[in-house]
């Protein structure tokens, strides 16, 4: 591979983030939503042009967090890439402009954090320069610290903060992701049908008496928090 810049999907296998995440109360439904974040991730980040790898392509998933992402991070990096934007599966705001924006700034030398509203970050770009494998793998990873550790670990390199966005963790945080954003809305539907039976409708909280066989959707690639 010989590109300048490309997006890393960093995600544990479907069953580990699924057993992480507290979605539903019913393990089938939890991993189901998984797949739907895994899905929508894969099409947001397609949707930029840039070359897009997964992290269970890539590594077994196997040690802690940082031990996984630093994995991850080299051997994207082994194979002759200069620049590598790092996203989650579990932040269903995320857009490919967003993407794109954060690309154009790490083309020109920047670090790039994109902070969550819980403190720790949906996405983050760096590049080869840039990355320390030993140094990045002992940040507070999936605690609210990891933001402000990460600003204080690039602080001598320029960096650029994204917008605020929220992120997807729990059943709670489904329901607060809706917002004006058409797309958006339409995927956070889905979710919530399938996790609750609940859906929005003008700007109210509907219960629907549905069967769980009512919703059915085609196989899922399923890509590989961050975070």
């Amino acid at each position: 591979m010989s590109v300048s810049t490309v997006i890393l999907v960093f995600a544990q296998p479907v069953a580990q983030e699924a057993a992480r995440k507290h979605l539903s109360v019913q393990a089938s439904r939890n991993y189901r939503a998984v797949q739907l974040l895994n899905e929508r991730v894969r099409q947001t980040t397609c949707q930029t042009g840039l070359p897009v790898l997964f992290s269970t392509d890539l590594i077994t998933h196997s040690g802690s967090f940082g031990e996984q992402l630093s994995e991850a991070l080299r051997a994207v990096f082994s194979q002759g890439v200069d620049r590598v934007l790092v996203v989650g599966n579990d932040c269903p705001s995320l857009t490919a402009a967003d993407l794109t924006g954060a690309a154009t700034e790490l083309q020109q030398g920047r670090v790039v954090l994109g902070s969550d509203t819980r403190g720790g970050l949906y996405l983050f770009g760096l590049s080869r320069e840039q990355f320390d494998a030993d140094t990045l793998r002992l940040l507070p990873w999936q605690t609210n610290r990891l933001y402000r550790a990460a600003q204080a670990h690039f602080s001598t390199q320029p960096t650029v903060l994204l917008r605020v966005l929220s992120d997807v963790n729990r059943g709670g945080d489904v329901r607060a992701s809706y917002t004006d954003s058409t797309s958006l809305n339409a995927f956070i539907r889905v979710l919530l049908h399938l996790l609750h039976g609940w859906l929005f409708v003008y700007q109210s909280v509907v219960r629907l008496t549905v069967q769980s066989a009512t919703y059915r959707t085609g196989p899922l690639r399923a890509p590989p928090s961050l975070f």
